[in-house]
């Protein structure tokens, strides 16, 4: 059987669309498992109460004090107040200014080349999402 140049072309012109929508897929499914990875898992969604950055103060006091997180790899630490948040995990201790939005509390620390962290909210039962199904509770 004898292959024609249009024959040829058309099977260029396959391959690079089986290209393309191979590429669209592998596009698509990152985007999905970026979405559920920065998504809350169900052990760590915040409650439907949620607290906008246009709360007023009062509203967010219960925030204010020390947390502490305990996992098998030891215990982690924050020390919340009206403006700032203050992260202590080993011999590290990082502060940050921090913002409040749908139910998630934004951090942006200074140190460690100004990392970004966010925290899920419980507002319900007062706890603060440390991710992995772990829980910071407030230290008395």
């Amino acid at each position: 059987m004898k292959h024609t140049k249009s024959d040829r072309i058309q099977v260029i012109i396959a391959y690079i669309l089986g290209c393309i929508f191979f590429i669209i897929w592998v596009l698509h499914l990152y985007s999905k498992i970026k979405e559920d990875h920065t998504s809350n898992s169900p052990e760590a969604t915040p409650s439907e109460n949620v607290y906008s950055s246009n709360s007023s103060t009062n509203s967010i006091k219960w925030l204010y004090g020390k947390w502490k997180c305990s996992t098998p790899y030891g215990s982690m630490y924050l020390i919340i107040d009206a403006t700032t948040i203050t992260e202590m995990v080993g011999n590290e201790v990082n502060n940050a200014s921090y913002s409040i939005k749908n139910g998630v509390l934004y951090a942006k620390y200074r140190g460690d080349g100004g990392i970004s962290t966010s925290y899920p909210l419980d507002i319900n039962n007062q706890r603060i999402g440390a991710g992995d199904g772990y829980w910071y509770t407030k230290m008395n």
